[in-house]
């Protein structure tokens, strides 16, 4: 497990976001009128929607030729140019423009009201061993919004929209345990299920991932892989489907912080500096197929790195492509190719072949009294708000007073998470926050 330990950090700009999302991106809604063009709009774009003939397909981290394409910042780190020349080219989807997003009218956006007009439950309600939230709104399986609020944490969870998937199931899910060992070990953890059957990878970690923690007396490397492994043996077909995991471990005998990541869902850190503003500290980072030591593990395992093609020019030198969308793991099943946009994972079991992992990463942080809050989310909040804006919007709360509602903070997160998704795109990526309070 690859651990960081950031006991003597102090805010400052070198720990904050480097690829800031918020304000950027163009709207997928405006369909392509020239090739290059269009090119030059999605490798800028922080998200690129569905194409319409593959709308009903849950798919969303996934990726294969004509399908979903995201293109996701990373958070820390030199990232190499998505263009890997040498790496396999045949094994990269060739795409012509007219497959590509056409213009969708505005009033797809209109086919599910506001999520924030109803309170119901995205999630089966599961009894975790040590969780018992002061109060859970339970109404409606399946759709909407969950909220729950615990002693010293509020979640909220918003399901997405796909256009022409009416019966969309949001895919992420989340557990809290706040009562485990005696009440000096809390544990927070945001899940994000990706493919086909994402929805029942997310459902099925939060059932049983509670109970790895436990019999692995908090050793999490050992958690993590217990997860992944019965996710392979369990009855889900996992192929194809997984889920990336962020996890918050406080220790109050030692005052220490622990976040393990496996994929792009994300921790930051609220910390105060000592003029008094708020400061956001990266407390991991996102797992993406070209940073260096991803790149290289999954090379050696035999897997094959690229970005989508879209053909910009077929002149008498023969076709021209450019990359699009951002790197990804790409491979063969059932005669189609297919990418995984992410280096770490549970499930996703024939890339876990080629060198994806489901070692999580974690960075350890000693908290004082100058630490307010942690914000574990998942990319449906990150794709569309970057690190500061988060923790300012959270600090809003804090402020108030010593008994701020982590639930109102995180319900904010996501409602405006939920209106910048509704601006860019006509697809709406599923949402969940947790914020947690460190200051008892």
């Amino acid at each position: 497990m690859n651990r960081m330990n950031m006991s003597n950090m102090q805010p400052n700009s070198n720990s904050l976001s480097a690829n800031s999302t918020s304000g950027s991106g163009t709207s997928p809604r405006q369909g392509p009128r020239d090739a290059l063009a269009l090119a030059k709009k999605y490798r800028a774009s922080s998200r690129q929607a569905s194409s319409s003939h593959r709308a009903n397909r849950r798919n969303m981290k996934y990726d294969n030729l004509g399908g979903t394409s995201e293109n996701q910042k990373p958070l820390l780190g030199t990232m190499l140019p998505n263009n890997h020349h040498n790496e396999s080219p045949g094994m990269f989807p060739q795409i012509n423009p007219s497959h590509l997003p056409s213009s969708l009218p505005r009033s797809a956006q209109k086919q599910q009201k506001n999520p924030y007009d109803t309170t119901t439950l995205s999630h089966a309600p599961t009894s975790l061993v040590g969780n018992s939230p002061t109060h859970q709104h339970l109404k409606d399986s399946y759709s909407g919004v969950v909220t729950e609020e615990h002693h010293f944490a509020g979640v909220t969870s918003v399901k997405g929209l796909k256009p022409g998937n009416p019966n969309w199931i949001n895919q992420d899910n989340f557990f809290v345990m706040e009562n485990f060992d005696n009440k000096e070990t809390r544990i927070y953890c945001v899940l994000d299920g990706h493919g086909e059957n994402g929805h029942l990878v997310s459902r099925r970690c939060r059932e049983n991932f509670p109970h790895f923690i436990i019999s692995n007396n908090l050793r999490m490397e050992a958690a993590f892989n217990m997860t992944h492994n019965d996710l392979t043996s369990s009855e889900i077909d996992v192929r194809c489907s997984g889920a990336t995991c962020v996890l918050a471990c406080i220790s109050n005998n030692n005052n220490k912080l622990t976040v393990y990541n496996c994929g792009d869902s994300r921790g930051v850190l609220g910390r105060r500096s000592t003029n008094g503003t708020i400061s956001a500290i990266a407390m991991s980072n996102d797992h993406k197929p070209d940073k260096p030591e991803e790149r290289k593990r999954i090379l050696n395992a035999g897997g094959h790195l690229g970005c989508r093609q879209v053909l910009v020019n077929q002149g008498g030198r023969g076709p021209v492509s450019m990359p699009v969308g951002p790197c990804r793991v790409w491979y063969q099943h059932r005669g189609e190719t297919l990418g995984l946009a992410m280096s770490r994972s549970l499930g996703d079991a024939i890339v876990h072949k080629l060198g994806v992992s489901c070692e999580p990463e974690a960075i350890e942080h000693t908290i004082d009294e100058m630490d307010e809050f942690v914000i574990l989310a998942t990319d449906g909040v990150w794709d569309v708000v970057d690190n500061n804006h988060a923790v300012q919007m959270v600090h809003n709360y804090s402020i108030r007073s010593a008994n701020w509602n982590p639930l109102e903070a995180a319900s904010s997160v996501c409602k405006f998470a939920r209106s910048r998704w509704e601006k860019l795109s006509p697809m709406i990526d599923d949402i969940t926050c947790i914020v947690i309070k460190l200051q008892r």
